[in-house]
């Protein structure tokens, strides 16, 4: 197991950098308040991830009896058990891969308690399915290994969530200084005039925020 791991290790640690390297490019966009810029960014980053981590994962699970023959006997109980472990994880390498960026992200938007709850979500997760998987007859130990892939896609899942839900949040936020600019450009006009573009603002913001922010923002446009 201590020489697969290490075997995985290096296999996949190109990737961890790459997210380091993403994680410095997006945080210095969104000191300069580029937001669309870092979602570009986001899309290249996947797709180079996703390429990446799939030709690694082939070159891994093609070549698993080789690189553990690398290390100890050919034939050996350690090295089929080292090659049995590398063809099921190094399959998932993708997963990690955008777990990385992930992680990178959410440092980077300055939210690095969601970087905390991705990884409690994969470890944790990985260790009540090991528990759980090596109960169940003819799984046995193959279970631990198939835990780690599992672990790896509920964290990526768990973190697009969050990350759709920081995107909704920042466009009503632009929305709202959109608005507000809009309605400090409008002092000069007629009264009716500024009254029907504020109205017409707010409402705009009403429907772009959240369902649980929706009666504040109705309050807020009743008091304007």
């Amino acid at each position: 197991f201590a020489v697969a791991v290490k075997i995985d290790t290096i296999a996949y640690m190109p990737v961890q950098d790459f997210g380091n390297a993403f994680s410095v490019f997006a945080a210095q966009n969104f000191g300069a308040g580029k937001r669309e810029r870092i979602r570009e960014g986001v899309k290249y980053a996947v797709l180079s991830v996703v390429v990446f981590c799939v030709i690694v994962s082939s070159l891994v699970v093609c070549f698993s009896h080789s690189l553990m023959n690398l290390f100890v006997d050919a034939g050996s109980a350690v090295s089929e058990a080292g090659a049995w472990y590398l063809q099921i994880e190094g399959a998932f390498y993708v997963g990690i891969g955008i777990l990385f960026l992930l992680y990178g992200y959410f440092r980077a938007v300055n939210k690095p308690v969601v970087s905390v709850i991705l990884t409690v979500i994969s470890l944790g997760m990985r260790v009540a399915l090991a528990y759980g998987l090596t109960k169940i007859a003819g799984v046995g130990v193959t279970g631990i290994w198939i835990s780690i892939p599992i672990g790896w896609f509920l964290a990526d899942f768990a973190g697009i969530i969050f990350y759709r839900t920081i995107l909704r949040i920042c466009g009503t936020i632009c929305a709202a200084i959109t608005a507000f600019t809009t309605s400090k450009t409008i002092n000069g006009r007629n009264p009716a005039t500024r009254a029907g573009t504020r109205a017409i603002s707010l409402t705009t913001i009403i429907q772009m925020l959240p369902n649980r922010s929706t009666k504040a923002a109705e309050r807020m446009a009743i008091m304007v």
